[in-house]
């Protein structure tokens, strides 16, 4: 299997870095009747592009996010999804800026696609960051598992 020089050298770095925790993305606080170690699992609605944009117009980064998640995971076109994500990685919200770095594995989960000429470059200059080495790394692992590189 050929691998990109770029995605060889993100691999390789990222191999030398401790790996963090997924779950650190979700800050839910549980109510007085869960657990601490109890995970929330939402369903993830489909939603319209025209919804998703007004979502992304509202300025609310919750609203964004969930946007993201939603055309993540059931938008058909992945290049109008991936674009979006790219888009909000430069968000000033630091939570919708890990959730685009996550919709971008779960595009490569879901469609088995990316233009990684477009994809791996941006993960690279965020490897730099601390806050958000850790998604980077999970997400060029789901890269690296679901995209073959013929």
């Amino acid at each position: 299997m050929s691998v990109s020089p770029v995605k060889e050298q993100i691999l390789r770095q990222k191999d030398t870095i401790p790996t963090t925790r997924r779950n650190r993305l979700y800050n839910i606080t549980p109510d007085s009747s869960s657990s601490v170690n109890e995970k929330t699992y939402y369903k993830v609605s489909p939603i319209s592009r025209s919804d998703a944009d007004a979502a992304f117009s509202s300025g609310d980064s919750g609203r964004t996010s969930n946007a993201l998640v939603s055309l993540a995971f059931h938008d058909a076109d992945w290049r109008w999804v991936q674009d979006k994500c790219l888009r909000y990685i430069d968000s000033p919200f630091p939570d919708v800026r890990r959730l685009s770095i996550v919709c971008l594995g779960h595009l490569a989960r879901i469609h088995g696609s990316l233009d990684m000429d477009e994809v791996l470059p941006v993960l690279e200059g965020l490897m730099e960051d601390a806050e958000l080495r850790g998604v980077v790394e999970d997400t060029l692992e789901d890269i690296d598992i679901f995209i073959n590189d013929s």
